[in-house]
């Protein structure tokens, strides 16, 4: 497992890397003109993205309900689906960091 100071020295290892964060930044400059191309009307891209806000909110409402949908049609093609708690897990954490992430990015 990786410890905290590991993590941490990592991390700042990775940020301070000039050639990491050029390639990063060239990386999310590509999506940005192509999230623009995409999506040219501010206002429609706003609205996609409310409606895309509430379809998560809805999945994750119903999260257990569908877990459990999904365990069933496994068990029917005789896909036997361990680790039910740990998937639901997964996600939490997920939309936790994603989140997290968000919040950061709209904040600046």
């Amino acid at each position: 497992m990786l410890s905290t100071e590991k993590f941490k020295k990592d991390s700042f290892s990775a940020l301070n890397n000039p050639q990491l964060r050029g390639n990063f930044k060239r990386a999310m400059s590509g999506l940005m003109q192509k999230r623009l191309e995409a999506f040219s009307d501010d206002q429609e891209f706003h609205k996609l993205r409310e409606i895309g806000h509430s379809i998560r909110a809805n999945a994750l409402q119903k999260l257990p309900e569908l877990l459990q949908q999904l365990e069933s049609n496994c068990s029917k093609t005789e896909f036997k689906f361990f680790g039910r708690k740990l998937l639901i897990r997964l996600i939490s954490w997920y939309w936790k960091l994603h989140s997290a992430i968000m919040l950061k990015a709209w904040s600046r």
